[in-house]
């Protein structure tokens, strides 16, 4: 199931500049992309350039809430959050928000932590899917040899935020 935000409001933090979806549920996408063109791209292949959406007091400090935390996502978040997938992908990222922070866990011991024997392409396919980076941390996924696997917003981004993440739970 696909969620149509009704708004998308693109920003820049430490990470890079990056889109935030907004439903009348709460935050519904964080997505990456350090190009202004990317960023544009995303927002004209869902057809939201120009599209004028009438812009909620409740959205508007979700949007604010979501932009402040993404300058610490140490922090927990404190904005709603509203995940739309297949039964499997929504226990697959539910779970996922459950990993330590500055922590890695490699794709299969992931699955079967949660139930999912021989199951690490079935996770790394629902990880690919995940529309929230960060706030469901599909990046502290790693493949069992340690290396990185795969990541939605590029493999730099992912080690970026595993090396800052490491660095952080050390302060």
């Amino acid at each position: 199931m696909q969620i149509a935000p009704n708004l998308r409001i693109f920003g820049e933090c430490f990470l890079g500049r990056y889109v935030i979806g907004v439903s009348s549920q709460g935050i519904t996408s964080i997505e990456f992309n350090n190009s202004i063109e990317a960023v544009e791209g995303i927002l004209t292949e869902k057809g939201e350039i120009g599209n004028k959406q009438k812009v909620t007091q409740e959205k508007e400090n979700w949007i604010r809430m979501a932009n402040l935390w993404l300058m610490n996502p140490r922090l927990t978040p404190k904005f709603p959050i509203h995940l739309a997938g297949t039964p499997f992908q929504l226990k697959v990222w539910k779970a996922l928000i459950d990993i330590p922070f500055g922590t890695t866990i490699s794709y299969s011991d992931f699955a079967r932590s949660v139930g999912i024997s021989n199951g690490a392409r079935a996770v790394a396919n629902a990880c690919a899917q995940n529309k929230l980076a960060i706030v469901v941390p599909c990046h502290r996924v790693t493949r069992k040899d340690g290396s990185l696997g795969g990541y939605k917003w590029g493999l730099e981004l992912k080690q970026r935020l595993i090396e800052w993440e490491k660095q952080q739970s050390k302060s």
